[in-house]
């Protein structure tokens, strides 16, 4: 009786580092979502990436304190929040919140006052 031959197995992945060997193929190579997804999921998945998470309505936003902006003693705008001012200056919201806080002088080029605070009343320049 001959003996049953059985190749040794031979692993595709460094069992320390977890790295593909040389001259193995990974599982997945040349494969497309067609390939794993039917259809009518893809479709949902792009969909709801297209829509995006919205927030809470009844949370976003509510916590949002007016910001003022403020160049070379001139008024430049008044704004409903930092990402609100972030959105139509292009300037980090991030930066704009250091300002009005008193950690950062300038943000932009612009000086940054939360509204309620007033003390930004006697920079500005009457004419």
């Amino acid at each position: 009786m001959n003996e049953l031959y059985i190749p040794p197995q031979r692993l595709n992945r460094n069992p320390i580092n977890g790295r593909f060997l040389k001259g193995s193929i990974p599982h997945n190579k040349g494969k497309k979502w067609d390939d794993y997804i039917p259809s009518h999921k893809r479709e949902n998945m792009i969909k709801g990436l297209a829509l995006g998470r919205t927030g809470n309505p009844n949370i976003a936003g509510c916590n949002a304190k007016k910001v003022v902006a403020i160049k070379s003693g001139r008024l430049q705008g008044v704004f409903q929040s930092s990402n609100d001012a972030e959105r139509k200056t292009g300037i980090c919201a991030r930066n704009i919140r250091n300002c009005c806080s008193g950690k950062r002088k300038h943000a932009g080029g612009y000086q940054w006052f939360w509204e309620s605070d007033n003390s930004w009343c006697e920079l500005i320049i009457n004419e």
